[in-house]
C-alpha cells in the first residue's frame, strides 16, 4: 500500500465520521428517516445508506480529478451512482416492486451491453447467453442481499467480510481503480457498522442495493482474472440463499407475493436471543471462510452447511411454536 492508498483511506475515514456524527440531521433534510410507526424499532431511525454512496462516489471522484481513468471505470462510476439514486427514491417514496425491477433491470442492461467484453458468467456460453445470465445473477443478487436486510449489523457487516475476502484474496489482481474502491469501501463500511449494530442507523434500501452492486463488480472484476471461483460469492452467501429460497417456496404455497416483506426469515426469529444470533452469524460467516483455505472440499462445506442450518432452524421453529 502506498501513499496515494493511504490518503483516499484517511479521507473516506473522516468523510464516514462527518457523516456519521450529522447522520440525522442529513437524513431528517433528505426524508431518510425509517418512521418507528408498525414497525419492530421504537424510535425514528437514520438510514445511512444512501450517504456511504456519498462518501465512496466523492473518493471516486477524487480519482477522475488526480488520475487516468479509463472508460470502463466511468461506466462503473455511473452505474454505482444510478443504483444508488434508485436505492435513494425507494427509501424515500416506496417504490413499488414493478417500479424497483424496471428501474434495476434497465440500468443493468444497458451496463452489461456497453460493456461486452468485461464481463462474463462462463466462456462456455455465448456473448448473448452471457448477456442474459448476467443481468439475470445480478438482479437475482441484488434481490438477495434486499431480502436480507431484516437484522441490524447483518447485511453491513457481509459486505465488509466480502470485501475483506477479495481483498485477500485478489488485490494484487485488481487495477488502481478497484484497488482503492474496495479500499474505501471497507474503511467506509467499518465506521457504521458498530452503529447499526447498535440500531443506531439503519442501511436502508439505498445501501443494500449499493451494497450489492460493489460486492457483484468485485466479484466479476476478480473472476474475469481468473482469481475466484463461483464458491467464492456463493459461500459467503450460502445461508441467506437457502434461507431466502425457503421463504420464497413458502410464500408461494401460502399464496401470498414472494416479494412482500414479512418476519418469517431467519434473522428475524433470532433478532431478540443474542446467543441464537452468535449462532446464526458464526453459521453465516463459516462456509467461505473454511472454504478460504480448503478449496478441495467446497462441495462437503456446502452441503455440511446446509444440514446444520437445517437443524437449526428446525430449533427455532419448535422454539416458537412452543
Amino acid at each position: 500500500m502506498n501513499n496515494i492508498h493511504f490518503y483516499f483511506l484517511l479521507s473516506t475515514v473522516l468523510f464516514s465520521i462527518f457523516f456519521l456524527i450529522n447522520l440525522k440531521n442529513f437524513a431528517l433534510h433528505l426524508h431518510l428517516i425509517d418512521n418507528a410507526i408498525n414497525k419492530i424499532h421504537q424510535i425514528d431511525t437514520p438510514k445511512f445508506g444512501f450517504f456511504l454512496s456519498i462518501i465512496i462516489l466523492i473518493n471516486i471522484l477524487f480519482l477522475f480529478f488526480f488520475f487516468e481513468i479509463s472508460y470502463n471505470h466511468i461506466c462503473i462510476t455511473i452505474y454505482i451512482f444510478i443504483f444508488s439514486v434508485i436505492g435513494y427514491l425507494d427509501d424515500r417514496y416506496d417504490l413499488s416492486v414493478k417500479k424497483r425491477f424496471l428501474f434495476s433491470l434497465i440500468a443493468t442492461s444497458i451496463f452489461f451491453l456497453i460493456n461486452p467484453n468485461n464481463y462474463y458468467v462462463s466462456f462456455l456460453f455465448n456473448s448473448y447467453i452471457n448477456y442474459l445470465l448476467l443481468i439475470f445473477f445480478t438482479l437475482g443478487f441484488i434481490h438477495l442481499v434486499n431480502i436480507s436486510d431484516g437484522i441490524n449489523g447483518y447485511v453491513p457487516s457481509l459486505f465488509l467480510y466480502s470485501c475483506l475476502y477479495y481483498l485477500f484474496k485478489g488485490y494484487p489482481h485488481l487495477d488502481f481503480f478497484f484497488q482503492i474502491l474496495i479500499l474505501i469501501s471497507i474503511a467506509s463500511i467499518s465506521i457504521f457498522v458498530i452503529p447499526n449494530f447498535l440500531g443506531l442507523c439503519f442501511l436502508g434500501n439505498s445501501g443494500s442495493y449499493f451494497i450489492s452492486i460493489l460486492i457483484s463488480l468485485f466479484y466479476m472484476d476478480l473472476y474475469s482474472n481468473n482469481v475466484l471461483e463461483y464458491s467464492d460469492i456463493l459461500l459467503i452467501f450460502f445461508i441467506p440463499l437457502i434461507d431466502g429460497l425457503r421463504v420464497t417456496v413458502k410464500r408461494i404455497i401460502n399464496g401470498t407475493s414472494p416479494f412482500k416483506g414479512d418476519f418469517t426469515h431467519i434473522h428475524h426469529l433470532v433478532r431478540k436471543k443474542k446467543f441464537l444470533k452468535y449462532l446464526f452469524f458464526l453459521q453465516v460467516f463459516s462456509p467461505s471462510f473454511i472454504n478460504f483455505f480448503f478449496r478441495d472440499f467446497t462441495i462437503l462445506i456446502a452441503i455440511c452447511s446446509a444440514i446444520i442450518f437445517s437443524f437449526f432452524y428446525i430449533h427455532l421453529s419448535s422454539k416458537v411454536k412452543n
